[in-house]
């Protein structure tokens, strides 16, 4: 107990926390005491034990024994259960702390007159031989539930006892074992059984309702009858029948039922089954007859089970299952009505109107055989016809529309012309109808009544005042010969009418040549001169355009008159040729000859005038014309003499052919000048007499000049120019150095490479004519480049340069990327040449290939490789559905480079699902892993990620085949090319791993427990599920639904839950090689269906095997069972003698005997409803004994046995 403290300062503190167990018993005084210390303490010794000094504790503790308040509580599902049923006992244990309890057990034996079926706990194990429960820990607040089913034995009143019989803690308020009845941890349950007693027989009270939607309706329209069966109960019924047969003042047009079947022959409604609280309805629809019976009827004519009220097809019109309904019809009539309007009440003769006739029926019934007739008068000539309905005959004036119905409208529209004279009044009327108008009479001519109709016109003659104007378009009348002008005439209509027919007349005179002509409208003929317009609205104009060519002689003097007109004009007459009238226009045109001024000038670029030679030189020649007309047909002749030698031209218009030295700049605008631009080289002299003389002249034209004749030689005139120069002698030292970024760098494939090539001039002279060759080696892939000057032509290596001033430099960037290596020697070496100079050099000569000269310049660039490879395994390759299971990548590099920029991706397949703990910074999204920008030494890095297994959705590994690529590097690898897998994982950089697909096999057992049963008796159904599979079958679900023939009543099942609504038993899992089972107790109903079918339906995993997936069992029921014993009080209960299904008979007969051998009772077709009244009497037998005899009626041997009857 020594608590070693060491040094201690002054006003410091230390703790000790002590943790111990409380024992059963012993001392639990504990005292504490400083039993050393190097000072002196002023008022207290270390270890004297005096108790009163501050260096001595104590603390005391009163332990408390465990206690634990265990308390039962019993029930029963049926206290008064029938002898040979199940009934369950529930037993729930409850520990009421305040602590934890051990060693629990419950005694509950069954009393002797049950006998025991099965048992469910929800923890621990039930032994029914010994009646003990063995619980074990209970934990305070918790409870535990014990079910016992059985069977009771025998009748009489029955006590089941439980009590807790063991428990390692102590109890407050009870004593296990001691037999108490009154403490809590003992419970009873009271049951007294009873003997079965037979169902009452089934009732079912049928009533009919009938409705008809229209109490009046009119003759030939159709009604709806509604009849409306209902089942008051308070059973069930069947093999239902109504008749409702139509009587002869209506004709059948259609049926609808919400079940069964109608013949309408018969008037029978087969309905069927109605159960309990159900209606079901029938409508027939009908066509109302002009004479007959209306009075329509309805009956239950037959009925599978009894009604109290009412007797089927008796014809008794108080009870409720008859019902009537009737009509009172209407006769017929159609109101009908005409309007007629005209669009133009005041229309030009000659024009078109449009009669519009409109027959409106304003019911209230549809009509047929309906026709109007508008014959038009011999003011209008008829031109068309449409309608909204129906034909139209012009002759006879006559529209057949046929029917009409109520609120309906057509239309007739009869457009015409209107003549010149006539009448002009148009009148229309209704001339025949099938139904009587109230209020007018077909074809009876009155004019007031409302199915006549007239619309008049009062036509007028037309005119139209037409004006016509010339122009010339520009206003140029003074043209220069040849050339083009434009003559625009414009006819306008003032109106007030639209006119018709119109032509113009506009012939060209002989100073014009046709060229071509536009028009607004119609057509210009220049052989005639007339331009057919046609018509022009009132308010309107139309243009006519014709082009010509001005000739050199002839009439000048253009002339155009309205030729022809239909319409009448007020101020003036077409073709009259009187010149004041305003249909008739001139233009006169004053024609001039054309002229231009050619003149050219000559210099060099840059006034250059001593040239170097082998150097560059342009030569400018500017053509100029000063007017005042176009020129055409321009040339100009300049061709270089020998000292130089021609490279290639520019100009502003036309081309150049150098071996002729002709330039055809072709057309000069006046006031234009163009340029023609000729490069050449200086060559070196020769001695030839002006051979640097370079001469250039107009050679032709196609006007007038007025200071100078092309072609005729003479350098004085202004289309002659000429220029010399001098050249010198000069040199160039040209020299080339390359460098490239990062030169020492180790490169990867793919990255760029940026090449630098330098040619420097250390003069004198500027040199010309510069070209250096750099092509690319194969290691590397053009992409572009940045001279300073000229061209750069990849393909051949060729660096145009040019010109390189003295005392300066050029240079060229060439972009690249690095190709992966091929072997090939030299690759990667990029070397460059000076290989052309219009100048000699000193040191070097271009375009020898020597090496050492300072025109030549090499640079070799170091490429990485890393040689990659993937490889891809599994946790486990037989995982279950829901497993968490991880996938690695082993992501190897073999070298001898590190490699960069590294992305990898994984593909996760159907099968996965809950993607985690991914390493190395991938990044999940659209079903893939990335891993992206990896850095990978030399031996490689694993990556890993885990997944869940999701359902499989077939036997196709697919969805289960993880496949996982490199899809990028930096360096080149030697054996594989990234982002390249088609699928078949060939490659050393792509990888694939799956898993076995989830499977197992899951087989469906299905037992009864007997075969051979009695009518409402309970048979017990046993379910199977077992796991014949290497995996556990997880969300397991069995469909078992129970056909008609039986009536649930209970389930239990060692795992899962059953709803006996949809049939479906869910099973959380099935271990492997294991098996869970539902019971199911039902009781067997008259029905006719018993095959009971459990089948699996779904679960998690495949299942390999679906032969075994699907089990029935059935019983056979003893249908016919005879009650031998009722009372008939009329209690309602047990009220008749009862025999089970002799429905099923209907050709049986029943007698019954007193003991005497008398008969009291006989029935052919019983019925159950023998209620103990004496043949031929109303008096009910006494209480006693009979004999019965019964005769089924198919053959069979009789039934015979006794009954007792007791009021």
């Amino acid at each position: 107990g020594l608590w070693t403290v060491g040094a201690l300062l002054n006003g410091a503190s230390q703790t000790l926390q002590l943790t111990a167990t409380v024992n059963p018993s012993g001392v639990y005084l504990n005292f504490a005491e400083v039993t050393a210390s190097d000072l002196p303490d002023p008022d207290s010794t270390p270890n004297n034990g005096i108790t009163t000094e501050d260096d001595y504790a104590t603390a005391t503790i009163t332990p408390t024994a465990l206690s634990s308040d265990l308390s039962l509580t019993k029930t029963v599902s049926d206290s008064s259960p029938i002898i040979n049923t199940e009934i369950t006992f529930e037993l729930i244990i409850t520990n009421n702390g305040p602590q934890n309890n051990t060693g629990v057990q419950v005694t509950d034996l069954l009393p002797a007159a049950f006998t025991f079926i099965r048992y469910n706990v929800s923890t621990g194990t039930y032994d029914a031989a010994t009646g003990l429960w063995n619980i074990g820990n209970l934990m305070n607040g918790q409870s535990e539930t014990l079910q016992i089913t059985a069977k009771a034995n025998a009748i009489g009143n029955f006590v089941n006892r439980a009590e807790v019989t063991a428990a390692d803690l102590l109890d407050p308020d009870s004593t296990p074992n001691n037999g108490v009845n009154l403490e809590d941890d003992y419970a009873i349950a009271l049951v007294g059984t009873r003997a079965e007693t037979p169902p009452p027989p089934p009732v079912s009270d049928l009533s009919l309702t009938k409705t008809v939607n229209n109490a009046t309706p009119l003759v030939d329209s159709q009604v709806t009858f509604e009849v409306v069966i209902t089942n008051n109960g308070k059973d069930d019924n069947k093999d239902v029948q109504v008749t409702d047969l139509l009587p002869t003042g209506y004709t059948f047009t259609g049926y609808t039922v919400s079940t069964g079947t109608y013949t309408p022959t018969t008037g029978l409604w087969t309905v069927g089954n109605i159960i309990n609280g159900k209606s079901e309805t029938l409508q027939i629809t009908a066509t109302v007859n002009l004479t007959g019976d209306y009075l329509n009827i309805a009956e239950v004519t037959a009925a599978g089970i009894d009604d109290p009220d009412s007797t089927p097809n008796n014809g008794v019109t108080t009870e409720d299952d008859y019902a009537t309904t009737s009509t009172t019809p209407n006769p017929q009539t159609a109101n009908l009505s005409l309007t007629k309007t005209v669009d133009n009440p005041a229309p030009l003769i000659g024009s078109s109107v449009t009669f519009e006739v409109i027959i409106t029926n304003n019911g209230p019934q549809n009509t047929a055989g309906v026709e109007v007739t508008d014959l038009l008068p011999s003011g209008y000539t008829f031109s068309s016809y449409s309608a909204t309905k129906g034909t139209y005959n012009r002759t006879t004036g006559k529209w057949t529309i046929g029917s009409l119905v109520n609120g309906d409208s057509q239309t007739l529209q009869i457009t015409a012309t209107v003549n010149a004279v006539g009448n002009y009044s148009n009148i229309a009327e209704v001339t025949a109808s099938n139904l009587p108008d109230p209020n007018s009479t077909p074809n009876n001519g009155v004019a007031t009544e409302d199915d006549y109709a007239v619309a008049t016109t009062i036509p007028i003659a037309p005119n139209t005042d037409l004006s016509l104007t010339k122009n010339v378009v520009g206003t140029n009348l003074s043209p220069i010969f040849g050339a083009t002008v434009t003559f625009e005439i414009t006819v306008k209509n003032s109106g007030p009418h639209t006119a018709t027919g119109v032509t113009v007349k506009d012939i060209l005179p002989s100073g014009f040549e046709y060229v071509v002509y536009s028009a607004t409208t119609g057509q210009y003929l220049n052989s005639t001169g007339v331009w057919n317009i046609g018509t022009i609205p009132n308010g309107e104009s139309e243009t006519l355009l014709i082009s010509v060519k001005v000739n050199t002689t002839g009439n000048y003097t253009n002339i155009a008159e309205i030729n022809t007109s239909n319409e009448f004009d007020p101020d003036s007459t077409p073709n009259n040729n009187v010149a004041g009238e305003d249909d008739q226009d001139a233009q006169i045109l004053t024609p001039v000859p054309a002229e231009t001024d050619l003149s050219i000038e000559k210099s060099v670029v840059g006034n250059n005038l001593t040239p170097a030679i082998g150097s560059q030189i342009a030569f400018t020649v500017t053509v100029t014309n000063d007017g005042p007309s176009t020129s055409t047909g321009v040339t100009i002749k300049d061709i270089l003499p020998s000292g130089y030698q021609y490279l290639f031209f520019n100009s502003t218009s036309g081309s150049y052919d150098a071996a002729t030295g002709i330039w055809t700049p072709g057309t000069i605008l006046s006031g234009n000048s163009h340029t023609l631009l000729i490069t050449a080289i200086v060559k070196a002299p020769t001695g030839t007499t002006d051979e640097y003389l370079n001469t250039a002249e107009i050679m032709t034209s196609d006007q007038h000049d007025p200071d100078s004749t092309p072609g005729n030689g003479i350098i004085t005139e202004d289309d002659y120019d000429s220029i010399f120069v001098t050249p010198v002698i000069v040199m160039a030292d040209l020299s080339l150095s390359k460098t490239a970024l990062n030169a020492n760098a180790t490169y990867d494939v793919g990255s760029t490479v940026i090449f630098t090539v330098t040619v420097k001039n250390d003069g004198p002279a500027n040199a010309s004519g510069v070209s250096v060759k750099d092509l690319l080696p194969p290691g590397f892939r053009y992409v572009t480049s940045a001279p300073t000057s000229g061209l750069y032509n990849y393909i051949t290596g060729i660096w145009n340069v040019g010109i390189v001033t003295a005392g300066n430099d050029e240079s060229l960037d060439i972009y690249t990327t690095v190709n992966p290596p091929t072997g090939a020697a030299g690759e990667y070496t990029n070397t460059s040449e000076i290989t052309a100079s219009n100048l000699p050099d000193p040191d070097s000569t271009p375009n020898n290939g020597i090496i050492t000269e300072d025109d030549y310049a090499s640079l070799k660039i170091n490429v990485a490789v890393a040689d990659l490879s993937l490889d891809k395994t599994v946790s486990n390759k037989n995982a279950n559905v829901n497993e968490v299971i991880t996938f690695t990548l082993q992501l190897n590099n073999e070298g001898p480079s590190t490699a960069t920029g590294v992305n990898v991706d994984d593909i996760i397949p159907l099968g996965y699902r809950n993607i985690a703990n991914i390493s190395n910074g991938g990044i999940f999204a659209n079903n893939t892993i990335k891993w992206a920008n990896l850095t990978v030494p030399v031996g490689g890095v694993t990556l890993t990620y885990q997944v869940t297994v999701a359902n499989p959705k077939g036997l196709d590994h697919e969805d289960y085949l993880n496949m996982a690529q490199v899809t990028a590097s930096n360096q080149f690898d030697p054996d594989s090319k990234p982002n390249n897998d088609n699928g078949d994982q060939s490659e050393d950089d792509e990888d694939s791993e799956f898993i076995n697909i989830p499977s197992t096999d899951i087989a469906i057992n299905k037992e009864v427990d007997k075969t051979d049963v009695a009518m409402y008796s309970s048979v017990i159904f046993t379910v199977t599920a077992e796991n014949l599979g290497n995996l556990t079958a997880t969300n397991v679900e069995v469909k078992d639904l129970l056909p008609k023939g039986y009536q649930f009543e209970s389930a239990s099942a060692t795992s899962g839950t059953y709803n006996s609504a949809t049939g479906i038993w869910a099973i959380p899992s099935v271990a492997s090689k294991g098996s869970q089972t539902l019971t199911l107790n039902l009781k067997v109903v008259d029905f006719k269906d018993y095959l009971n079918i459990a089948q699996l339906v779904s679960m998690d995993q495949i299942d390999t095997n679906a032969s075994n997936n699907q089990d029935n069992a059935t019983v056979s029921p003893n249908c016919l069972k005879i009650w031998n014993e009722f009372s008939p009080n009329d209690d309602g209960q047990n009220d008749t003698f009862y025999i089970d299904c002799i429905t099923q008979y209907p050709d049986n007969q029943l007698s019954v005997f007193n003991r005497w051998g008398n008969i009291v009772y006989f029935k052919k077709g019983y019925d159950n409803t023998w209620d103990g009244k004496e043949k031929g009497s109303a008096k009910t037998l006494p209480d006693g004994t009979y004999f019965y005899i019964l005769d089924l009626g198919d053959g069979s041997e009789k039934t015979s046995g006794w009954l007792y009857l007791k009021n």
